[in-house]
């Protein structure tokens, strides 16, 4: 159990439907080897591995390795101090598909007892062109890839050469952009991107929430593709 004066690290993990976030989910929960929860929206748009799960009493999955899912609905207030009051190792949050990520993390950098890492988006290299053109998601996926401190640019290898999207969502993302498949990437990178506290938040027309961020010098996307590749 995690020390309880240090605060639960947490990872909100955000995506336009279908780019991969549950099975970025899944990876995390197989490769960390740490008490990991998890919060979704709801079970039924997040389909966490069969092989993880052990048993389930209404809104919570018991995982193998002591990991736990459990399902928000309505109250994230009440299962983020759920996580505070269990104090797993880290708290993974995967929000809706059509939810914008910096929503949840002001949240969670507001809740005493919580620390956030980093807001992960994951984008799909066949949709992302298509989807940041779309007339009625366009804005949508726009906000969400720059709400991100890193983006997983998502199964690159279903497509002939990802240049095109890598481009596409560099032209949008503030932070570093890491080619993927299957949303594999070591944990560690995405734990060590960091989320700048001081963020300059503004409200647009639209209700977007935006920020801008300084990378720190650990965090340049040429060094995070270098230790990708090492």
């Amino acid at each position: 159990m995690a020390d309880a004066a240090v605060p639960v690290p947490v990872l909100v993990i955000g995506g336009y439907l279908g780019s991969g976030k549950t099975t970025l989910v899944n990876h995390l929960l197989r490769s960390t080897g740490e008490r990991v929860m998890v919060l979704v929206n709801d079970f039924g748009e997040s389909v966490i591995d069969a092989a993880l799960v052990e048993a389930r009493d209404g809104d919570v999955l018991q995982l193998a390795g002591g990991c736990v899912c459990c399902q928000i609905g309505d109250d994230l207030a009440g299962a983020l101090q759920r996580a505070v009051d269990q104090r797993p190792d880290r708290l993974v949050i995967e929000t809706s598909g059509v939810a914008q990520p910096a929503k949840v993390a002001t949240s969670v950098a507001m809740f005493p007892g919580l620390a956030l890492e980093a807001v992960v988006v994951l984008a799909d290299a066949e949709r992302i062109r298509h989807s940041l053109a779309d007339r009625y998601v366009g804005d949508l996926v726009t906000a969400q890839l720059r709400q991100a401190d890193v983006v997983l640019l998502n199964r690159t290898d279903l497509v002939a050469d990802p240049a095109d999207a890598l481009a596409a969502v560099g032209a949008v993302a503030r932070g570093p952009v890491i080619p993927c498949m299957n949303g594999e990437v070591p944990p560690e990178v995405l734990t060590s991107v960091g989320h700048e506290a001081s963020v300059e938040a503004a409200l647009h027309d639209a209700g977007d929430l935006f920020w801008s961020r300084t990378l720190p010098a650990a965090g340049s996307p040429a060094e995070v593709m270098a230790r990708l590749a090492a």
